[in-house]
């Protein structure tokens, strides 16, 4: 049996699930081929990042049903400059992943997204789509104009993970007697190894994360936070690769991978769930995109690998969990410092069409580049080029950020902190007259 669909979503983890959910929102037909089962096994701790996002697609109550406590503490101890000491935390759940899958699948069913379980054979082309035979049935099989790749780190199909930095591994074990309480998170470690644990009422789940081949799994765990448990080993429960890797293809004409499939991070990234989610909520805009404005596939596809590098390099530079201890927010310079009346637009500025999400399609939008290669396009939902128009004409910072009256004041002054601190402006005698913004 042969059933034609819009989008055949192979993989029913929370990227592939989300993705689903999407599509189906925005009108397509879904059938997800998945395993029945979860891939990963330990707690995982739902971060208010994530816990907004599951709010905008409605998918709170699959996190509450997914929930086995509250995180109250955070013990952080790393030489990093900082980050060590004993931290409040709140507004985080703990999750079991098991639950959180049947919670997701059963969230998606009652939206209309249909599933078969079994495993996904080799995808091949069929008359301007793809076919995914289900192994094991050998006469059913999926017809699907798109195709998503949400298989995690072990997804076959096109394009391939790669290897970025060390090769490590993870192991996971569960130590029954703990020292710190209920809903308590501890973190230790710097570059070659560290760990992390939550306790939870049955004892502390540890993940400790080391390079390959440096240590046996039972000893990685039994050396990893003494301090934090009780006289006696830890049970180890499995170990997995935990290597960066990146998909050296993010997409094709008729296929495109999410989650960890597309950007795999180390478990003890105190944001993977969330980025595996938020992939899923992107590449669902960039197929609606290539279906239902085709014009702008092009576009579409820039979009979405720009994604995956800004992923990447965010993965590289996330330390680790504890990095997140304290629960701050970087500030840019407070702009008081700087005389804004004698602040000009840079000479020469050029802005940039780059593509952006306007709504559930992409586009083009003007934006100015950051030296580190982020694109600015909008400010609160604002248009970068309508915000600096003032400056455009020749007039200072201090009088754009007086016209700029559907900002908050913090924002006003975050935006324009940006302006200085990338040099987009400068004194007057050093001005002329800049580049005008292109039309999108």
């Amino acid at each position: 049996m042969r059933t034609p669909v819009h989008i055949c979503v192979v993989g029913g983890g929370p990227a592939g699930i989300v993705t689903a959910i999407e599509l189906t929102r925005l009108g397509f037909s879904v059938h997800v081929v998945d395993a029945g089962h979860a891939k990963a096994h330990w707690p995982e701790v739902a971060s208010p990042d994530l816990i907004a996002l599951a709010e905008k697609l409605g998918l709170l109550p699959a996190l509450a049903n997914a929930a086995v406590g509250h995180l109250s503490r955070k013990i952080v101890l790393t030489s990093r400059r900082g980050l060590s000491g004993d931290h409040a935390s709140t507004g985080c759940l703990v999750l079991d992943r098991a639950r959180l899958a049947a919670s997701l699948r059963m969230a998606a069913i009652s939206k209309g997204v249909v599933f078969s379980i079994g495993t996904a054979g080799r995808m091949r082309g069929c008359e301007g789509a793809l076919e995914v035979p289900i192994l094991g049935s050998p006469r059913q099989a999926i017809i699907a104009r798109q195709v998503v790749l949400a298989g995690g780190r072990r997804t076959r199909g096109p394009g391939r993970l790669e290897l970025l930095g060390e090769r490590r591994v993870t192991f996971y074990g569960i130590a029954e007697s703990s020292l710190v309480s209920v809903g308590t998170s501890v973190f230790e470690g710097d570059q070659e190894e560290w760990s992390w644990a939550v306790a939870m009422r049955d004892g502390l789940h540890i993940l400790t994360s080391t390079l390959a081949g440096a240590s046996s799994p039972q000893a990685a765990l039994d050396r990893s936070l003494r301090p934090y448990r009780r006289n006696g080993p830890a049970r180890l429960i499995r170990g997995t690769d935990s290597s960066l890797r990146a998909a050296n293809e993010a997409l094709g004409d008729h296929w495109i991978r999410v989650g960890d499939a597309l950007v795999a991070p180390s478990p003890l990234a105190s944001n993977g769930l969330y980025a595996a989610m938020l992939s899923g909520v992107q590449a669902a805009r960039v197929l609606n995109t290539r279906m239902r404005a085709g014009e702008r596939s092009r576009i579409a596809a820039e979009f979405y690998r720009n994604l995956q590098a800004a992923s990447v390099r965010s993965s590289q530079a996330a330390v680790d969990p504890g990095a997140n201890a304290s629960g701050g927010t970087v500030l840019l310079p407070a702009m008081a410092t700087t005389d804004v009346q004698e602040l000009f637009l840079r000479p020469g500025l050029a802005i940039t069409n780059v593509p952006v999400l306007q709504g559930d399609l992409i586009d083009e939008a003007p934006a100015l580049i950051c030296r580190s290669g982020r694109a600015v396009a909008f400010v609160d939902g604002l248009p970068v080029a309508e915000l600096i128009r003032p400056l455009v004409d020749g007039k200072s910072l201090a009088t754009a950020v007086g016209e700029w009256g559907r900002l908050s004041a913090e924002t006003c002054s975050r935006f324009a902190s940006l302006l200085i601190a990338e040099a987009f402006v400068c004194p007057r005698n050093a001005c002329t007259p800049p580049k005008r913004p292109t039309s999108p």
